[in-house]
């Protein structure tokens, strides 16, 4: 269950972050009158993003997969079976 948040809270935190990035990469070159100053800063922005989302898919490649199959139960996990089997 608490995955589940943590998961949706990251995926919210990189979507924010990278919008505020780009935002800010186009108010650094771009401006909103004439076209071709809003041009040259959505060109900036768009760049920023592409960079942002190759650091994204090489950060998932380079990060260890994860392991097959569901856990196994510890030493401690398999003593609380047996005691709760044997209270029955």
């Amino acid at each position: 269950m608490l995955k589940c948040g943590k998961d949706g809270t990251m995926r919210q935190l990189g979507g924010a972050f990278s919008i505020a990035i780009a935002g800010a990469a186009f108010a650094a070159t771009g401006r909103y009158y004439p076209a071709t100053a809003f041009s040259d800063g959505a060109i900036t922005a768009f760049a920023v993003a592409a960079g942002l989302a190759l650091s994204g898919a090489i950060a998932a490649i380079a990060l260890p997969g994860r392991t097959h199959g569901p856990p196994r139960p510890g030493p401690a996990s398999a003593a609380a079976v047996s005691t709760a089997r044997v209270g029955r």
